[in-house]
């Protein structure tokens, strides 16, 4: 169904005049009731935590409303199972990921859009959710306080009796999972129909929002290398955040009628030895369906004060299903061949020898002491 629910005031040219919606209905409103509205518009690696850890969360609290999701284009797999009802925003506003940052989107269009359903409900917007993955709460008082990591005591009673943050506790966290609903019939047949045995499925980043977009000629020789070992690759992604490349060597499903669709993604995904990607969150769609992996991060976001190692740790269930390889992005542009090399080799060891160890690229000593310290705390 599709739905145009937002007229907004034109404020400049890049504004758009209405936002259209399809609407999923999973459970038909028996009687009026409240609404409680789930914005759903960041980037993706923050938005896997969203169905599988914060809606089942958020829900005990309100069991008599009726949850509606509002959210990205392709996303109606994601939550079938724990809303009553998706707004899919249209593909032709897929341009406000743009505007993504973690849980939340800064675009006009969006907040306009929080402002008239506010009218309507309660709305749980992306700024709450990514809060409340660092929410801990004191066992001895009850006081909710944010913590990401490192150990901590109550600020109010000095407890140290503390149930942990999502973050901070997502080693623990991970076995409680909730479950993504069973890929539809029609995605499997279509993905057992396409993608033939030994594959790899390959993310290309190519996003607004941060750069760290590695240029295409970098994955035409990284297509090269896969085919080399004897791999059919499989290119899959969204048209706003994705390569397109033309390479007569692939299977293209950026050029498919699935494209951004993502329940036919976990099926492709489902279908292939591992899945590769660089610098992006692609990696949540192996994680969730247990599924080997390698991705190429900088150490500022598995290490430092980005939470992604986190991320990645709370969505992964075991260590040996990951190859992780740490390098700065700027050290891979500039020494593009001699990164190749080593990625030719940890992609053998990982799959070949079932070797899960993190390599480094051009490592130092505090980059190799705090992955040692990151094992220990997240694994």
């Amino acid at each position: 169904m599709r739905h145009k629910y937002l007229n907004l005031k034109k404020e400049n040219k890049e504004l758009f005049n209405e936002l259209v919606f399809n609407k999923h209905i999973f459970k038909e409103e028996k009687q009026l009731s409240e609404k409680l509205f789930y914005f759903s518009f960041g980037e993706f690696g923050c938005e896997s935590i969203i169905p599988t850890f914060l809606i089942p969360r958020i829900n005990n609290n309100f069991k008599e409303y009726r949850k509606i999701v509002v959210g990205w284009q392709g996303r109606e797999y994601f939550y079938r199972d724990v809303c009553d009802e998706f707004w899919e925003i249209d593909n032709e506003f897929m341009s406000l990921k743009d505007r993504s940052h973690a849980f939340e989107n800064h675009s006009t269009e969006i907040a306009s859009l929080e402002k008239r359903l506010s009218n309507l409900g309660i709305v749980i917007n992306g700024n709450k959710m990514g809060n409340l993955c660092l929410t801990c709460r004191c066992a001895a008082c009850s006081h909710e306080f944010p913590r990401d990591r490192g150990d901590v005591y109550c600020p109010k009673c000095n407890s140290v009796k503390i149930i942990k943050s999502l973050i901070q506790g997502c080693k623990d966290y991970k076995n409680n999972i909730y479950p993504l609903p069973q890929i539809n019939q029609k995605y499997i047949d279509f993905a057992d129909e396409l993608i033939p045995e030994k594959s790899v499925a390959l993310f290309a980043r190519n996003r607004k929002t941060y750069g760290r977009n590695l240029p295409k000629y970098f994955y035409n020789d990284v297509i090269n290398l896969l085919t080399d070992f004897g791999y059919k690759v499989v290119l899959l992604g969204e048209v706003s955040s994705s390569y397109n490349i033309d390479n007569d060597k692939i299977i293209n499903l950026m050029n498919h009628k699935y494209v951004g669709n993502l329940e036919a993604a976990f099926a492709v995904v489902k279908k292939c030895d591992f899945s590769l990607q660089f610098y992006t969150a692609s990696t949540r769609i192996s994680s969730l369906l247990n599924k080997p992996f390698v991705l190429v991060e900088s150490p500022e976001q598995m290490f430092g004060r980005g939470q992604e190692g986190f991320r990645l740790s709370l969505m992964t269930k075991k260590y040996s299903d990951k190859k992780l390889v740490v390098s700065n992005f700027v050290d891979v542009v500039d020494n593009f061949s001699e990164f190749l090399t080593m990625l030719k080799d940890a992609v053998i060891d990982f799959i070949v020898n079932k070797n899960s160890e993190d390599v480094f690229f051009r490592p130092n000593d505090m980059l190799l002491a705090q992955s040692q310290k990151y094992k220990e705390n997240i694994w």
